[in-house]
C-alpha cells in the first residue's frame, strides 16, 4: 500500500512580516560595520546578539515538516538547518488527535512534547497523544502538527474514531491506558 505523505505550507503574510525583521537585520549589520571601521573598535554585543537573531530566522525561514503513512505507523520529520528530528508513532499506541488548547494547568502530564510544524505554516495546531513504549504509567507523549484536510482524512483511515476528536475523548483514551498500570501497581507500603 503507497504511503500518504503530507508537507508543510509557507504562509505568505508571514514571510513578508519576516522580510521587514530581515531589512531591518541588515540595517543593523551595516551600522555595526560602519562602527567598526569608524571608531577601530569590535562591539561584541552587538555581533552576538545579531549572530543569535540571524540565526533564529534562518530556522524558522528554513524549518519545514514532513508527515508521512505509512502501514503500520505515522512518520513525522521536523527539519531546519540546526536540527532534524525524526519522530515514528506506532497505530496501535495513538491515544487521539484533538485541537490543541493552551492551558494554565496540564491535565496529563506529558513525558515528551515534541513541536513538529513549521512556524510560517498558519493551519490550526493539532494534538496527537500516544503510549511510549514500555511498562511505566507516566509513559504518555505528545506530538503538536499542522496539516491539510486530505491528510486528516486518510490519517483517520488508518485510525479510525481516534483523529479530530474532542481533547476530553481524546484524554479519556489516554486515562484508560494509564489505569490499566495503576491495577498493577502494589500501594506503597
Amino acid at each position: 500500500m503507497k504511503s500518504f505523505v503530507e508537507h508543510s505550507q509557507v504562509y505568505r503574510p508571514y514571510l513578508y512580516g519576516l522580510s521587514v525583521v530581515f531589512l531591518g537585520m541588515i540595517f543593523y549589520a551595516a551600522k555595526t560595520i560602519f562602527f567598526i571601521v569608524s571608531e577601530k573598535s569590535i562591539p561584541w554585543m552587538d555581533i552576538l546578539t545579531q549572530l543569535i537573531v540571524w540565526c533564529f530566522m534562518l530556522s524558522i525561514i528554513l524549518g519545514r515538516s514532513c508527515y508521512e503513512l505509512k502501514d503500520k505507523e505515522i512518520v513525522l520529520t521536523n527539519k531546519n538547518p540546526f536540527r532534524h528530528r525524526v519522530v515514528s508513532v506506532p497505530y496501535k499506541a495513538i491515544n487521539g488527535v484533538h485541537p490543541f488548547q493552551v492551558q494554565l494547568v496540564k491535565t496529563v502530564a506529558y513525558r515528551y512534547t515534541f513541536r513538529m510544524y513549521a512556524n510560517l505554516d498558519n493551519r490550526p495546531i493539532w494534538s496527537l497523544i500516544y503510549n511510549l513504549p514500555g511498562e511505566k504509567k507516566d509513559r504518555i507523549a505528545r506530538v503538536l502538527m499542522k496539516a491539510s484536510e486530505p491528510f486528516w482524512e486518510a490519517f483517520e483511515e488508518k485510525v479510525p474514531g481516534k483523529i479530530r476528536i474532542p481533547q476530553e475523548e481524546a484524554l479519556h483514551n489516554t486515562y484508560r491506558h494509564m489505569q490499566k498500570y495503576y491495577q498493577k501497581d502494589e500501594l506503597p507500603k
